[in-house]
């Protein structure tokens, strides 16, 4: 899902920007096969290819992973991970948004609680597990 949207955004943003395939190739140094590869749906790019592109295009990693319109099916598959069919455990849900810095900063640092209070949870539900068995 996250291949659909990143290559959704380069075109996107290739055509905002009036820019070639080939000129996103020579300022970002992929090649520019694996990159129309990549825009066809084809390519598999690393964590540093996406870097190197999202640098070339002037925006965060982050946009280009998260930003879409591909429809509200696409949102909730993405908050509803493969190993948790029922997407995350009750009373959290995962969002997705646009924020100024100084609210970003403070989503963040509440993000960073709320994992380790959910991997506290985790823990202490694999422990109760054990013990019945």
């Amino acid at each position: 899902m996250y291949k659909q949207i990143f290559y959704t955004n380069v075109l996107r943003l290739l055509q905002q920007q009036g820019l070639s395939k080939q000129t996103l190739a020579r300022h970002s140094g992929v090649s520019g096969s694996f990159l129309s590869d990549l825009t066809n749906g084809k390519g598999n790019p690393s964590l540093e290819v996406m870097v190197k592109i999202a640098e070339a295009l002037g925006v965060p990693l982050d946009w280009l992973l998260t930003t879409h319109d591909l429809g509200e099916s696409v949102d909730e598959s993405l908050r509803r991970p493969a190993s948790q069919p029922n997407g995350l455990p009750e009373g959290y849900e995962r969002v997705i948004a646009v924020l100024p810095k100084i609210f970003a900063s403070q989503v963040r640092k509440w993000d960073a609680y709320y994992q380790i209070e959910l991997q506290k949870e985790q823990r202490a539900s694999k422990k109760g597990k054990k013990k019945t068995q």
